[in-house]
């Protein structure tokens, strides 16, 4: 309330008393609506229902006499008016008791007495009229005395009524005239308190609101001079007030060290030439008198500032001209501030910014700046214009989609728009004249010109992509040779054994022919009818020599032996063949669990003779891969784990076990490769996929195996190589690669 505006108080005082007589308004205008309801119901029902009351109690009295006189003189019009003036009666009473909004008992009441006083006129001209039509007769007695007894009754009931009906009506009036007397002492409470609080708020409101807030507004000016002046001795900046003459009236304490001077009352009445160097001074004096004739303002002017001894400064200064109510210039008011520190700072950003650009272009791989949002290039160094055969003119007009090749367009854009990662990894340039080639990005976010941009060092590694493959594969074809002995044993055993049937067959071919041709001799001397002994006893020792019956049982088992030789032949060779092939450059779908039997086809001899081989293989859609590597990685860990178990079981003649197993789990494919071997002591086992890491002997490894390996499921193929303890004994190691390939640039991320 105290903060409240002065006419704020008043208003609200004056709002106070308006707000009382609105309700007094309010509180009248309710009652004057109850009030008028109460007179309604008066007149329309408590005044017609007392008339009526009344209008039937005359009626039924002279009904009564009616029927007395009857009985008197006998007369029959007597009896007739006596009925009238009755029925007259019992119709006030239906009118009472049908007057809407009359009280439920009082209209039972009239009801009820209209009913009875209907009754009550049969039964009286039922008697009555007997007695006039038989004058001579005189009536029943007790009839006369009961219709007697009902007309007292009668008589007593519609009195209460009309005495009910008059007491209603003097209740409501006595109502009326309290609730208006009331109302009226209400208005003069509402009145008087509104009048009191308007009052007090008012007499307050002057007292606390003009009063005190006066002479606190004195003292708040007073401190915020005393404010003023503090902020003013103890801003950095150099504030000055000069006169029209340009003679300093107030300086602050930063002026005055600028000055030279601890008082900074000993610069009053002074100018700029007891200071400063003559030329600064006449320029600041120009500038002055511009000012003060013009009105113009000086804004931030970058000036150096010398002083007559060694002082020298750059300084910002902006003047402003001090006007009095007329609009009048009567002074000149300066802030200057000190920026020797940030021009400094700017010389020493130019230099770095030289050197910059003289670094970005003596980098020997291209590099380039482009905007993070509309991909255009900002900056090119000298390297990108050579390797890309656009010139920076050109560069700066196209955007990085351009210098992409076809198929990694549309994986740049998913990219940007789904990760909104700073692209990097490996991907496909394209230069001018359409040459691509491989490169390597390493992207950096960061803000360039006030804009978010993206620095790309491409490094083309082309030659290095070319040089790793043929390294791969060499690194394959010397598996494949270290093996070759072993293959050629794997081969052998079958060759030699198709041979021996070979050779058998041979012989059996050569005694069935001795047995033909004595077929065909007797043949022929039947045809003669020639046939003798000798021929026959011939035929019957040749079938004896060639063991007929043996070569019947055996030959289809050396055919089948023979077939199986072939065949196991061509399932080393067709694996060799699948081993050794280069592959595609492009991933293609392969069929994991057909990889993994070539391997151990393959590995088959350098692994029989030191473990048994256990696999498990799940049911697992094909892997989008480069399955030359996959195959290089799967016999280097096969035989990895046949040497491991070797070095363990050397000399004892027992056997190991080799267990590979392959699942799907989610959207990954997972294969184990385990051995009881020797398993990898916990000190080298930071270093078994380190280039050229080997604890094997000379001669038997290389240490590029692991680490081919690694680089082949982890950077060509966004997978995973890992390996842990075998239980108590030997060692796994698992692949873990998706099923869908994973775009070179996140692999990197």
């Amino acid at each position: 309330m105290a903060r409240l505006h002065v006419a704020g108080k008043i208003w609200l005082s004056i709002g106070i008393f308006i707000l009382g007589f609105a309700l007094f308004a309010a509180l009248a205008q309710v009652e004057g609506v109850d009030m008028e309801d109460r007179l309604d119901a008066t007149a329309r029902v408590l005044h017609p229902a007392a008339l009526q009351s009344q209008e039937a109690e005359a009626a039924f009295r002279l009904s009564v006499k009616g029927f007395g006189d009857a009985v008197i003189t006998l007369e029959k019009p007597s009896l007739e008016y006596g009925a009238e003036q009755g029925s007259k009666a019992a119709g006030c009473l239906r009118r009472v008791a049908s007057l809407r909004r009359l009280g439920p008992e009082r209209a039972s009441a009239a009801s009820k007495l209209a009913a009875d006083i209907q009754t009550y006129l049969i039964d009286a001209q039922s008697t009555y009229g007997e007695l006039v039509a038989n004058s001579a007769n005189h009536a029943d007695l007790a009839r006369t005395r009961a219709l007697a007894a009902r007309t007292a009754e009668l008589s007593s009931g519609l009195q209460r009524l009309k005495e009910g009906f008059s007491q209603d009506l003097e209740r409501q009036l006595a109502t009326l005239r309290n609730r208006s007397a009331m109302l009226r002492w209400t208005g003069l409470l509402v009145l008087a308190v509104t009048l009191a609080i308007a009052t007090v708020l008012v007499n307050w409101t002057i007292q606390r609101v003009i009063a005190v807030p006066l002479m606190a507004a004195e003292a708040g000016l007073a401190h915020e001079r005393d404010l003023l002046s503090t902020l003013i001795d103890n801003i950095p900046d150099c504030i000055y007030f000069k006169d029209r003459e340009s003679r300093f009236v107030r300086i602050n304490k930063a002026q005055s060290r600028l000055l030279g001077i601890e008082d900074e009352r000993e610069a009053y009445g002074l100018t700029d030439f007891e200071y400063f160097d003559r030329e600064h001074a006449q320029q600041a004096y120009e500038d002055e008198r511009e000012l003060v004739d013009l009105g113009q303002t000086l804004v931030s002017r970058v000036e150096c500032i010398r002083g007559r001894g060694p002082l020298e400064k750059w300084m910002t200064s902006t003047k402003v001209a001090v006007r009095d109510q007329e609009g009048r210039v009567t002074g000149i008011v300066g802030i200057t501030r000190d920026i020797t520190d940030w021009k400094k700072a700017v010389a020493a950003l130019e230099k770095s910014r030289e050197s910059f650009r003289m670094l970005f272009a003596a980098i020997p791989h291209a590099v380039w700046v482009y905007d993070a949002e509309t991909l255009k290039f900002l900056e090119v160094n000298d390297a990108a214009v050579r390797d890309y055969g656009y010139s920076e003119r050109e560069f700066k007009q196209i955007t990085v989609r351009e210098i992409h090749a076809e198929g990694e367009i549309a994986r740049l854009s998913v990219l940007l728009e789904s990760s909104g990662k700073v692209p990097s990894g490996g991907c496909r340039f394209r230069s001018k004249n359409g040459e691509e080639r491989e490169v390597e990005v390493s992207g950096r976010e960061f803000i360039f010109g006030g804009r978010r941009s993206i620095l790309a060092v491409v490094q083309d590694v082309s030659e290095k992509k070319r040089l790793e493959i043929e390294l791969r594969q060499a690194q394959r074809l010397e598996s494949v040779g270290q093996l070759a002995a072993g293959i050629a044993h794997e081969i052998n055993t079958p060759i030699q054994y198709v041979g021996d049937n070979l050779r058998f067959i041979k012989d059996a071919f050569d005694g069935r022919q001795k047995v033909l041709a004595k077929y065909t001799e007797l043949r022929r001397q039947a045809e003669n009818g020639d046939v003798t002994a000798a021929v026959l006893q011939e035929l019957a020792d040749a079938i004896e020599q060639a063991d007929f019956d043996y070569l019947t049982e055996e030959i289809p088992k050396a055919v089948a032996q023979s077939v199986d030789g072939v065949e196991r032949v061509a399932t080393i060779v067709r694996a060799m063949k699948e081993f050794a092939h280069p592959g595609n450059k492009e991933k293609a779908a392969a069929d994991i669990n057909r990889a993994l039997q070539n391997a151990l086809i393959v590995a088959r001899n350098e692994l029989k003779y030191v473990a048994d081989v256990e696999t498990d293989f799940g049911e697992i859609p094909p892997v989008v891969c480069h399955l030359a590597d996959i195959n290089q990685v799967l016999l280097n860990l096969l035989v990895n784990a046949a040497h491991a178990i070797e070095q363990l079981t050397k000399g004892t003649g027992k056997l190991g076990t080799i267990r590979v197993r392959s699942r799907q789990i989610e959207d990954r494919l997972e294969i184990a490769i385990s051995d009881t071997g020797c398993g990898i002591p916990k000190e080298i086992q930071a270093k078994v996929f380190d280039p050229f890491f080997t604890t094997k002997e000379v001669g038997r490894g290389t240490g590029q195996g692991l680490a081919i390996a690694r680089s082949i499921i982890v950077e060509k193929h966004g997978g995973t190589l890992t390996f842990e303890p075998n239980g108590g004994q030997g060692t796994t190691f698992k692949i873990s690669l998706p099923l869908e390939p994973v775009p070179v640039a996140a692999m990197a991320g």
